[in-house]
């Protein structure tokens, strides 16, 4: 067991690609894999929401589009990120960086490292 972090956290998810997919099936003229892929990520972004809330107790600040921001004051383990990107992956086909903090702010700048650092990743504040 892996713990990234002893205290609370949030977590920032971000679906990889996601836009760049939807428009390329749009310019390829292919609506209905476009209708078909917005469904599945709605349904995956639905599906973490859920389960950080009932997994991690967490707090949903918000889920929308391909993103979701979840406070928590558990203990965060690396291998609960890894299997809830997996859920996602599952589900949507796509891939999602996670950015892991106590703090929005410093999510965000996490998920914005994982995006750089290669996507379908999760970077964290490691606390002492």
């Amino acid at each position: 067991m892996n713990r990234v972090n002893s205290t609370g956290s949030f977590l920032y998810f971000d679906g990889d690609d996601v836009g760049a997919g939807i428009e390329l099936m749009l310019l390829e003229g292919d609506l209905a894999g476009a209708a078909d892929l917005s469904v599945r990520i709605s349904e995956a972004v639905s599906l973490l929401a859920s389960s950080l809330e009932l997994e991690m107790a967490a707090e949903v600040v918000f889920a929308a589009g391909d993103e979701v921001l979840a406070r928590t004051s558990l203990p965060i383990i690396a291998e609960d990120i890894e299997r809830l990107r997996e859920q996602f992956r599952t589900r949507s086909g796509l891939t999602i960086s996670c950015g892991v903090a106590e703090s929005a702010g410093e999510a965000t700048r996490h998920l914005h490292l994982a995006k750089l650092r290669g996507k379908n990743r999760t970077e964290v504040v490691t606390i002492g």
